[in-house]
């Protein structure tokens, strides 16, 4: 940007976000048109810089997206955070798990209206201590993480079927990067014992979404907001079973998580949960596949 100051190009680009009902198309009006909107203000935005601010407020993935059909259970609340932790030490009782500071750092949390309520879970780095986990667990040892722990556990509490098993290696799975940031901020902001206790939703608020649209949103627009990961979406379904129990329930993205198959160049896939046949399984697909009955968890940080 030349001349111009930032706040008058954030300015045209917020006024492109808005553009309904489609920015996008209304911002590839603009390009093909240069001429009309080179001058802003007192300054000269090129098109070049033009062109990539444009991909930082209109989602290329905006138009994946389907009619939801699949809602959660009628009635559905989640467990109370005392259940949930007499559940997680009751499922992780050989570790000893400390969850002394859940109830003190639950009642300074305000819920905003989106999430489904409080949840507890795990804390990666206390996982991997335990199990002896020497890499980062939420890069190159998060496979070993979640096959090592949360999906061994769950096949124990009910009927589980993991379709990855064997497959989360380090070279086809890792924590997204802004997932890992906010896991790694709440266990900052709540440094006792091995749980974190925040705010999430599971999948409504995005449902109908294709995981990278929802993504892209969560990142972009919404404010201290952020992908859930299998991790987090797995010690849910362990402390509220009646989540997920029966197959037309919406199933669950997890969004904070890239997944490639053997072979495959990018990460252009994640992990998932859904109910079929009797049992829950896990699973991967497409991010930019959006179905009506599936939408993306996430979490919110203080």
């Amino acid at each position: 940007m030349t001349d111009a100051t930032l706040p008058q190009g954030i300015k045209v680009l917020n006024l492109i976000s808005q553009e309904k009902p489609d920015p996008r198309g209304f911002a590839q009006n603009l390009i093909s048109n240069w001429g009309a909107i080179q001058v802003i203000g007192r300054g000269v935005i090129d098109q070049a810089t033009f062109e990539a601010a444009v991909k930082e407020v209109v989602n290329p993935f905006a138009e994946e997206k389907e009619e939801l059909r699949w809602f959660y259970p009628d009635g559905w609340k989640p467990t109370t955070v005392e259940g949930q932790l007499a559940i997680l030490q009751e499922v992780y009782v050989d570790l000893a798990l400390n969850g002394s500071h859940v109830e003190g750092y639950a009642a300074g949390i305000t819920v905003p209206e989106a999430a489904d309520g409080l949840f507890v879970v795990p804390k990666p780095s206390s996982i991997a201590a335990k199990l002896g986990i020497t890499v980062d667990p939420l890069v190159e040892g998060y496979g070993q993480l979640l096959e090592g722990s949360l999906l061994d556990r769950l096949e124990k509490q009910r009927k589980f079927k993991n379709y990855r098993a064997g497959q989360l290696t380090p070279d086809r799975v890792r924590m997204r990067q802004s997932a890992a940031d906010e896991i790694r901020k709440l266990e900052a902001e709540q440094p006792e014992g091995d749980f974190l206790v925040f705010p999430a939703q599971t999948g409504m608020k995005w449902g109908g979404y294709s995981p990278q649209n929802a993504r892209w949103d969560i990142e972009h627009k919404s404010e201290n907001e952020f992908p859930l990961p299998a991790w987090c979406v797995g010690h849910i379904l362990l402390t509220n079973p009646g989540r997920l129990e029966a197959y037309e329930i919406l199933w669950i993205d997890c969004p904070g998580d890239e997944y490639r198959f053997e072979g495959e160049v990018g990460f252009g896939r994640c992990l998932y949960v859904r109910f079929v046949g009797g049992r829950l399984e896990f699973c991967s697909r497409w991010l930019r596949h959006a179905y009506d009955s599936c939408g993306s968890a996430s979490g919110f940080s203080g």
